[in-house]
């Protein structure tokens, strides 16, 4: 009989949240994920909506034995701290049964489209589709969802929010990004632009529907200002900005860790 099982995507370890959790730590991608899968698989377990009451990043370092690790999800938007503890933002879309039921159905469908008895069920008819492919058509983007998301867009003066109006259709790749990414994570990267300081103009509304842009957003990777232009270019949206260095109470928190931990394996020693 099969266990229980944890829902992780297959592209995990190229998403700009790992990689900046990984340089913040100076440590590699794959130790990111295993770390990941510790953490999510306990809240898996011992949660039931993704908030867990009384406990706090210190613990976070403790179950993934990495000093920092809880600071750094923090700076990359996958684990909120308050006074209650912690919670996991979103935590409905993978962990929860119903997350799981998709994945389920998601495999059993691609199996039976895939099996012979499908696939070979009509050779001559699959020929002719293999010798004169149709084109691709891009999936529309729900009428409602495409509404509530311009809506949000064009809210507010360009100059505060760092979003030039859009007046056309959807752009080419935003439904397949809100289909990847989600309407609510949408929503929130459209509301977050307004702090991006890495963009020194206007973006336009097609950026959203780039791959990984909404994810970059919602990770704080355009909340610094961007270095000087490089060879004379102006960066544009799609560059990334180098990795950041703790600051501030991150610094100050990762810092007494290291202390902590200097202190306990004195101890042990002695």
């Amino acid at each position: 009989m099969a266990g229980d099982w944890l829902k992780m995507r297959h592209d995990l370890a190229d998403d700009p949240a790992v990689i900046r959790v990984a340089s913040l730590l100076g440590v590699d991608e794959d130790a990111v994920i295993g770390k990941l899968f510790r953490l999510w698989s306990w809240a898996d377990r011992h949660t039931a909506s993704g908030d867990a009451e009384g406990l706090g990043l210190a613990w976070v370092d403790r179950l993934a034995r990495c000093p920092g690790f809880g600071a750094a999800l923090v700076r990359a938007g996958w684990l909120v701290e308050s006074e209650a503890g912690l919670s996991f933002p979103r935590f409905d879309r993978h962990c929860s049964d119903t997350a799981k039921a998709r994945a389920l159905t998601k495999n059993r469908v691609e199996k039976h489209r895939n099996a012979p008895s499908v696939t070979d069920a009509l050779p001559e008819k699959r020929k002719r589709r293999e010798e004169v492919p149709p084109p691709p058509r891009e999936a529309s983007l729900p009428e409602e969802q495409w509404r509530r998301l311009r809506d949000a867009w064009n809210a507010g003066e360009t100059a505060k929010t760092r979003r030039k109006p859009w007046k056309g259709d959807p752009p080419a790749g935003l439904a397949g990004a809100v289909a990847a990414a989600g309407l609510d994570a949408a929503l929130e990267a459209v509301e977050r632009m307004p702090g991006c300081r890495f963009f020194t103009s206007a973006v336009v509304m097609s950026q959203i529907g780039k791959p990984g842009f909404i994810e970059r957003v919602l990770g704080g990777q355009y909340d610094e200002p961007k270095q000087a232009a490089r060879q004379g270019r102006p960066a544009g949206p799609d560059d990334r900005p180098p990795a950041q260095g703790w600051q501030g109470d991150d610094a100050a928190r990762f810092e007494a860790t290291k202390r902590a931990l200097a202190a306990k394996l004195r101890g042990g020693a002695a």
